[in-house]
Parts: structure tokens; sequence; C-alpha cells
């Protein structure tokens, strides 16, 4: 049995992509930008190429929340917008635009009434995810949470896990580590030798390689595991 649980949020007990449609759109409009599906399409292979660089180490993390939004912007044309400015109030947005996972609040009570520890690991920015953690209320069943940008360290990277060892003194063999990211969570788990669930509502393929220990495609199905 798991006596431990370490959580991802943003993809897994939060709905992201639609917190990020929900917080662009707001923002576009604010800006006069056009929206429409093929705008968001491209901000979001933009983006995600920009994660895949921080992830390795590739650039800062500061600079890529910048500069994915002006590489964006520049290739539509559009030069007037001040990245950092958008990009601080994006943040904020994302933190009032949340949207609960179906089964998350659920999955949290059940693991605390069986006296599974929770903890938050999390890449998000440090003002998006302490506004979503406190609003969606999770933050009653997480006894900490560990964010990117206060720890120094991304997801996959040991130290992000070791730093959170060190704090919360976990067991690795009765500990699991559950989250949608394959390149930043699953990886990490594989990294910081811990077993790992990935959670997989869509059915994707594992074309990354990564060691995947479960699997599941709803949260609640989390409870058979542990």
């Amino acid at each position: 049995m798991f006596k431990t649980v370490l959580w991802d949020i943003d993809g897994t007990l939060l709905n992201f992509e639609k917190a990020e449609d929900k917080s662009l759109e707001e923002l576009f409009r604010k800006y006069d930008i056009v929206c429409n599906e093929e705008m968001l399409d491209d901000y979001k292979q933009i983006n995600k190429q920009y994660w895949a660089k921080i992830e390795r180490h590739m650039i800062e993390r500061e600079i890529a929340l910048v500069s994915r939004f002006q590489e964006f912007f520049y290739s539509k044309g559009i030069m007037h917008i001040d990245c950092k400015k958008f990009n601080d109030e994006y943040q904020l947005a994302l933190g009032r635009n949340f949207v609960v996972e179906d089964g998350a609040l659920e999955i949290c009570e059940k693991l605390a009434e069986m006296g599974v520890i929770q903890y938050a690991i999390t890449n998000g920015s440090k003002v998006a995810q302490a506004i979503k953690i406190r609003k969606s209320n999770l933050d009653r069943y997480m006894r900490d949470e560990f964010i990117s940008e206060e720890l120094g360290y991304e997801k996959p990277d040991t130290r992000f896990f070791n730093i959170v060892r060190e704090t919360t003194h976990y067991n690795p063999e009765t500990t699991l580590v559950v989250g949608d990211g394959l390149t930043s969570d699953i990886r990490g788990a594989n990294y910081a030798g811990l077993k790992c669930c990935w959670y997989n509502p869509r059915h994707m393929h594992n074309i990354e390689g990564v060691h995947v220990d479960y699997e599941i495609d709803h949260l609640l199905k989390l409870v058979e595991i542990i």
C-alpha cells in the first residue's frame, strides 16, 4: 500500500487546457487580438516547445515564459505587446480561471480518509499555483506544496525531488507520483526511483520511452492502486 502521494497539479487535479483557453481568450479580448482556434493552437505549439526546453535545461524558466509570447506575437505580426506584462497578467488569469478535473476533490478526500499523506508537486508559477490550489480547495488535502519557481528546479530534475524528499522525509518504497506529464512527472519519478501512475484520460501512447508502473484514465481509479 502507498502511504504518500505526490500529486501533479496542472493537467491532473486541475484541467489546465480549459483554464489555458479561458485565460488566453480573456487577455486576447483585452488587447484586441483576434482569438480563434488557430491562434490558440499556434500558441500552444510554441508554448510546448519552450516547456520542453525548460525541462532539458536549455533555457531559464523566467526567460522562456516571456519568450514564448514574444515568438508567438512576432509570428502573427503583432509588435505592440509588452510580453513581460502580458505574461504577468496571464499568470494571474490562470489563477482565476482554474477548472477542477472530474473526480479530483473526491479522490483527494478518499485518500485522506485512508490516511494517505498528499503533497502537491508542480512546475507552475508561484503566483498562479498558490491561487489555484487555495481557491480550488485542494489545499485542504495537501500536507505541503512544492512549486518549481520556489525550489529553483523543474520536474523531472532529480534536484526537485531531492528537495521534496529532504523536506517531507517520505519513504520511497511507499510513495507514488501521479501526473499526466510523461516528460516531467513520470520521467521525474523514474529519475527519483519512485513508483509512478500516469494519468492518461485521452488514452495517448507513451512515445517518450519512460517507464510507467500504473496507468489510469479517471482519477477515482487511483483507489484501486493505493
